[in-house]
């Protein structure tokens, strides 16, 4: 009986090893070979483990991982050693394993090799995601490399643009201002281009990231920014519409030192209102019609083309509001009356003008466009004055 009871529990113990030793046979079978091999052997190891796709070697690597962090400083001079690090950060990043990402950020200031930081900072790309601590610490390399950048000292593009790139994979919205600066630093590319792509991959509150450089940058960031929310299809329509009333709001309130700085300010007013023309925003108004009245001072004054004037008429005509209504009325007023006096006038003014008090479709107008159509005005002018009478009937 006691012989039974004893087969019986032999029997039972190499079942239980046989089935653990079935679970995790290969990935412990790996790391055991692992630990008893030369560094060539560890290398072998970690390209073997590439061919059992079916198997978690997540243990493996992090084993790989812990040995290279431990013996860091005596191995990061050694050839087979950088190689090691390399191929063990890659398959880390592979294999989506975020534990690792601050052992990773340590190796980086250990290693000398651009081959293995690069590795390291492409894998932080993929591993680092939420992780607001290592975020801030790349966010605050990268500036740095920056910095430099800016007082003229060399840094090492390959690596900053390997950052760059990460911190957009990363997504992060505290890397908006670091990556917009790179942007606008004039780097060489491909660091130039992966800072506009990299500008493009980071999400979070448009708002909040936009408004920060409206308002603490300099005039020639804060152009570049408003260009960036025309060209970005991922802002969404009422944030573009907020952020470029904001920036107008912004522009109008700017005194330009000199006239590169006078054209700058035209241009980002511009640019706000032609994202204003696209979402209109009722909350704007005021700001538009002080847009207007700038327009038609500096175009008195032949500081803007024609259709900088036009673009701030168009602005106010799709408001659907009374003020704007009011201010442009104003003005064809003043227009009848230097047609009545025989002055000259711009006639693609006074049809912007005519089309946009049609298209507000207010009747505090229909005095003066009834008057238009009796005065010494160009055939289609007459015309559009008509219609835009019969809109101001039918409203």
């Amino acid at each position: 009986m006691r012989k039974t009871s004893r087969f019986i529990c032999l029997f039972l113990f190499i079942v239980f090893s046989l089935n653990a030793q079935s679970e995790f046979s290969i990935v412990r079978a790996f790391q055991r070979t692992f630990a008893r091999g030369s560094l060539a052997t560890k290398i072998e190891v970690l390209q073997d483990s590439l061919e059992h796709k079916g198997e978690d070697m997540s243990p493996l690597y992090l084993q790989s991982l812990d040995f290279i962090t431990r013996n860091a400083e005596l191995l990061a001079s050694d050839n087979l050693s950088r190689e090691l690090t390399a191929l063990t950060v890659r398959l880390i990043g592979l294999s989506q394993i975020e534990a690792a990402a601050q052992n990773l950020w340590g190796l980086f200031g250990v290693y000398d090799d651009i081959a293995v930081k690069k590795e390291i900072l492409s894998t932080l790309g993929d591993i680092a995601r939420g992780e607001a601590e290592l975020i801030s610490i790349l966010n605050r390399w990268v500036d740095g490399r920056n910095n430099l950048y800016r007082a003229g000292q060399d840094v090492d593009l390959e690596l900053l643009g390997e950052a760059i790139t990460s911190l957009g994979k990363l997504g992060d919205e505290t890397s908006f201002p670091v990556i917009f600066a790179a942007a606008m630093l004039d780097y060489p590319e491909p660091v130039a281009g992966k800072s506009e792509e990299a500008l493009r991959q980071v999400k979070g509150d448009y708002r909040r990231m936009v408004n920060s450089i409206l308002t603490s940058s300099a005039l020639r960031e804060k152009l570049h920014v408003i260009n960036f929310v025309v060209d970005e299809p991922g802002i969404p329509l009422e944030d573009k519409s907020w952020i470029a009333g904001n920036a107008l709001e912004i522009a109008l309130n700017l005194t330009p030192r000199d006239r590169n700085e006078q054209e700058m300010v035209f241009d980002l007013e511009e640019t706000a209102v032609s994202i204003l023309l696209a979402y209109p925003s009722v909350e704007s108004v005021p700001n538009l019609i002080k847009h207007f009245d700038n327009a038609l001072l500096a175009w008195e004054r032949e500081l803007v083309p024609d259709s900088y004037l036009i673009q701030s008429i168009n602005s106010l005509g799709i408001t659907k509001t009374h003020e704007a209504a009011e201010r442009l009325t104003l003005y064809l007023e003043l227009l009848n009356l230097y047609t009545e006096n025989g002055q000259p006038v711009d006639s693609g003014i006074v049809l912007a003008v005519v089309n946009s008090l049609g298209t507000l479709g207010d009747k505090v107008a229909f005095d003066y466009l009834l008057y238009v159509r009796y005065l010494n005005y160009p055939g289609d002018i007459k015309e559009a004055a008509r219609e835009a009478l019969d809109k101001l009937k039918r409203s």
